[in-house]
């Protein structure tokens, strides 16, 4: 029902929808029931005003690099997974990720999902134990997916999200052949994967430096991966006391 008023200064109309409507709540449907009946082919369309940052651009440059980065290392041997974005307490202080800028889940399904992830490196830890577990001593897995941290009240991103890549590989470099078996995957050529990612991604050179700061790699290989001076990431092999209690091979390299 449509009942005009009149006011001083503008016409306004009151309306009521029928009682076998209940989807029309607010303005907006009233709106859309207007333009459904009158016909939308009756409005005039109008150009959008230009923004100075375009994000869906912004959007599509980043998935291209997600896109380019899983091709490559499906080139290369490594299966992309996926994982999910809760972790349990018990996890990352197994994998030595557990710290205070952790973003805690509230009525979670269970205990295994009651902190958003900070890093990929439980998630992928866990199932790369299962898969040495079920036989496959030569595995390559990596997963392409966002982290989560819970910064201080006052700053302006409450709980940022990143995305991240995370790569878990130990075996040999190649699939053995008929001249027997091939070169181990050791530090050194994990590193060289990371270099040869970076030149198929048409990148600048990265620079190197030694760290023994990040608590789930072994101390003396662990690097530091830079990229015009400013810290990108890291690779290293996994700590010694991991390995053992993941029951992995200790030449397992992730970055």
């Amino acid at each position: 029902d449509l009942e005009k008023l009149e006011d001083s200064n503008e016409v306004l109309w009151l309306l009521q929808s029928p009682s076998w409507r209940p989807d029309l709540e607010s303005e907006i449907d009233y709106i859309e029931e207007v333009a459904r009946i009158m016909g939308y082919d009756q409005i005039k369309s109008h150009k959008l005003p230009a923004f100075k940052s375009n994000p869906v651009y912004q959007k599509q440059s980043i998935h291209k690099h997600r896109h380019t980065i899983r091709i490559f290392l499906n080139q290369r041997g490594f299966q992309d997974i996926r994982t999910l974005s809760f972790v349990g307490e018990n996890l990352l202080k197994k994998t030595h990720t557990f710290s205070q800028d952790l973003v805690k889940v509230f009525n979670p399904l269970s205990e295994e999902h009651g902190y958003l992830r900070p890093s990929l490196f439980p998630s992928l830890l866990s199932v790369f134990e299962q898969n040495i577990k079920n036989g496959n001593e030569c595995s390559r897995i990596f997963d392409v997916s966002k982290t989560f941290k819970h910064q201080p009240k006052d700053h302006k991103d409450l709980y940022p999200e990143d995305w991240k890549l995370g790569m878990l590989a130990t075996g040999s470099l190649l699939k053995d052949g008929w001249s027997g078996k091939n070169q181990a995957l050791d530090f050194l050529s994990f590193k060289g994967i990371v270099e040869d990612m970076m030149s198929y991604l048409n990148w600048p050179k990265l620079e190197w430096k030694s760290i023994n700061s990040i608590p789930f790699l072994h101390p003396a290989m662990t690097a530091e991966v830079c990229l015009n001076g400013q810290s990108v990431g890291y690779v290293g092999m996994i700590h010694p006391e991991l390995a053992h209690n993941f029951e992995v091979p200790k030449e397992t390299c992730y970055g």
